[in-house]
């Protein structure tokens, strides 16, 4: 192994946990676009310029001098963007493709704003990001699902993810 080689891998790492965070963003932005109906410019140009600078995280359980900062990778914007004006753009397609994943009276309409969020996200990488991994996809949104929701919704999530996966990439 060169010397260069652990500084590569350090590098995709760090690639690897800004296209999270950006995922991780994409969530909150489309939230914020849901609830508080702004517009996706106003709601991006907020989240690149003030959300994610110098954010750190402190462990809740600890006291705060006791504890050490976890420093949150930011978002990388460029893919922030895209996804945030994926879904905006192709918002009417991602809604009638996840009300057809859903079952009985359940529309995309009566989800939560944050599942709504995260599943038209999942929606829209998994149909027009091909180059990302259908894997890659529903681990990360699964993980976000887990994060936002106690069991039984993150288990709704990734049903409904899982089935989104397998009618955009059957393969």
């Amino acid at each position: 192994m060169t010397s260069d080689q652990p500084s590569l891998a350090k590098k995709a790492n760090r690639a690897g946990f800004r296209l999270s965070a950006a995922r991780l963003a994409t969530v909150q932005a489309l939230y914020e676009i849901d609830v508080a109906g702004a517009s996706p410019d106003a709601v991006l140009s907020s989240f690149l310029e003030k959300h994610w600078r110098d954010v750190t995280l402190r462990d809740p359980d600890l006291k705060p001098e006791e504890a050490d900062k976890a420093r949150l990778a930011n978002p990388d914007p460029a893919y922030l963007t895209k996804l945030v004006l994926g879904v905006d753009q192709n918002r009417t397609h991602i809604t009638d493709a996840v009300n057809g994943i859903l079952t009985g009276d359940w529309t995309t309409e009566r989800l939560d704003a944050l599942m709504r969020s995260l599943l038209f996200a999942a929606a829209f990488e998994l149909e027009f990001e091909p180059s990302v991994p259908k894997r890659v996809l529903i681990s990360e949104y699964t993980d976000l699902s887990h994060a936002f929701f106690e069991d039984n919704d993150a288990r709704f999530a990734t049903g409904v993810l899982s089935s989104l996966a397998l009618a955009f990439r059957p393969e």
